[in-house]
C-alpha cells in the first residue's frame, strides 16, 4: 500500500512521512534501474503524525511496480550514475555528512553523484578539533571535480548538496511523466535520541 501512495504522488508522501533507506550500503546496480518497495517501518514513530515512517528496500522478486535508478554508495569515494527515461524514480543511500550532486549539461543529461570522505576528513585534521566535518566536505567536492563535475562549459547546471553530519537526509529523484524533466527533493528527517522518534524536518527541491 506504501508503495502505490509513494508513486501516486511522491511529493505529498515525503512531505508527511519520514523515508529511511533500508538498502544495503554495498548495493551496486550498475547504470540499469531496479525494483523497490516502501513499506511502512514497525520500528519507528512519527510524533508529528499518525501516519507511520517508511523504510525503503530492495525487491528482490522483481515485482514491485516501483522502478528505481540507485546512485550507490562507497566509502570515501564519489560515485556516479546518469539517470534517464528508463525510470521516474532515484534513490541513494541516507546521508549524514556526505555531499550529492546533480549536473544538468547541454544535451539534456542529467548526472548524480554521491561522495563521501568522512574517514579521510577526519584523519587529516582530526575530529577532536572539530574539523572532521567540513573537511569531508572539501574532500567530497575534490572527487566530484575529478570526475568532471566542475567544468560548467555551455549551459551546465550543477547543484550540489552538503548533508550535515548528526541529520539524515533522505535524496528522491522524481522523473515528471510529461515533460520527462528530473527534479530531486532532500528530506531532512529528526531522529531523536531513542532513535525510534522520526519526523520529516523540512522537504525542499535541489
Amino acid at each position: 500500500m506504501e508503495t502505490e501512495a509513494f508513486m501516486a504522488d511522491p511529493i505529498i508522501f515525503l512531505t508527511q512521512r519520514p523515508l529511511l533507506i533500508n538498502v544495503p550500503l554495498d548495493t551496486n546496480l550498475g547504470i540499469e534501474p531496479g525494483h523497490f518497495t516502501v513499506q511502512a517501518d514497525s520500528m519507528l514513530v512519527n510524533p508529528q503524525s499518525s501516519q507511520k515512517p517508511c523504510a525503503l528496500e530492495i525487491d528482490q522478486s522483481n515485482s514491485s511496480p516501483l522502478l528505481a535508478y540507485w546512485c550507490s554508495y562507497e566509502p570515501d569515494r564519489a560515485t556516479q550514475l546518469t539517470v534517464g527515461a528508463g525510470a521516474n524514480f532515484m534513490f541513494t543511500a541516507n546521508m549524514d555528512g556526505c555531499s550529492f550532486l546533480i549536473k544538468r549539461d547541454t544535451t539534456g543529461s542529467v548526472i548524480v553523484s554521491h561522495s563521501n570522505a568522512a574517514s579521510i576528513g577526519m584523519s587529516m585534521h582530526g575530529a577532536m578539533r572539530g574539523k572532521g566535518p567540513a573537511t569531508s566536505s572539501v574532500f567530497q567536492k575534490t572527487m566530484q571535480e575529478q570526475m568532471g563535475f566542475a567544468k560548467l562549459g555551455g549551459s551546465q547546471d550543477v547543484v550540489t548538496h552538503h548533508s550535515q553530519s548528526g541529520e539524515c537526509t533522505t535524496v528522491v529523484g522524481v522523473r515528471e511523466t510529461g515533460s520527462g524533466a528530473w527534479k530531486f527533493y532532500k528530506q531532512v528527517i529528526s531522529v531523536d535520541s531513542s532513535g525510534i522518534n522520526v519526523s520529516v524536518k523540512t522537504l525542499t527541491e535541489m
